[in-house]
Formats: structure tokens, sequence, C-alpha cells
């Protein structure tokens, strides 16, 4: 009966230094979902209606009516910074899970130096 009570003890001692310094998993898994959930800034077309380089953009596939989306507490394996993209039928508005920062692939093409995103 003793060895059961001292076990609970620490057992109890142990759950509450964890609870106290957020390592549980809920706290690990609350976590994410609040930053995957962040409102964050996008851009608005320009009055030119070109896509530009540095651009925050929600993209949405029209043919399945999708949006991309990426779950940012699970990064894909590799030596870069990256995640594994999804779709979900949900408009999820400008947070930080679907909205994507488009970056021109070089500075200078055959189109020149501006910063205008060509595509197709």
């Amino acid at each position: 009966m003793k060895r059961s009570l001292i076990y609970y003890t620490i057992r109890q001692t142990d759950y509450n230094q964890r609870k106290n310094g957020s390592s549980l998993e809920f706290n690990k898994t609350l976590s994410k979902v609040t930053q995957s959930f962040k409102k964050v800034p996008w851009s608005f077309a320009s009055g030119d209606q070109y896509l530009r380089d540095g651009y925050s953009v929600i993209l949405s596939n029209k043919k399945t009516q999708g949006y991309l989306v990426t779950d940012i507490g699970t990064r894909a394996l590799g030596p870069d910074e990256a995640y594994i993209p999804t779709v979900t039928l949900n408009h999820p508005g400008p947070v930080t899970r679907s909205v994507f920062v488009i970056r021109k692939a070089e500075k200078a093409d055959m189109f020149g130096s501006d910063n205008i995103i060509r595509y197709g």
C-alpha cells in the first residue's frame, strides 16, 4: 500500500511539473493549432493586376474548388525548411497555414529584372 502511495505521489509531482512547464502533449498540440490559425497579412491585387515577387497569397484550384494549406506543425524531411501541402474545401482565410509568399526563381530572366511573376 505504501509503495503505491509513493508511486502515485511521484507521478502526480511529475505531472504537475510537466503541466507547469507546458510540456504536456495537449499543450504541444494546442500550441501547434494556435500557431496554424494565427491571422497573417496578405497582399491584395495592385492596380495593374500583376502578381509580383514577395506577394503573400492564398492559392486555390478552380477545378476542385479547394485551397492549398499546409500543416506547419509537421516539417517534411530534408535539409531545407519544408512542409507537406494539402487541400481543404473550406476557405481558411488569411492564416499562417494558408498564406504563401510568392518568390521569383531568378532575379533576372528573359523579361529583365522586374518583380512580376510569370507562369504558364
